[in-house]
């Protein structure tokens, strides 16, 4: 379960610092 929710985490950051940088 923690490791879903991390890799849900980890989408929502990458897509967030995906966008900033951008």
């Amino acid at each position: 379960a923690v490791a879903i929710i991390q890799s849900y985490v980890i989408t929502i950051l990458s897509t967030l610092y995906y966008s900033e940088v951008n």
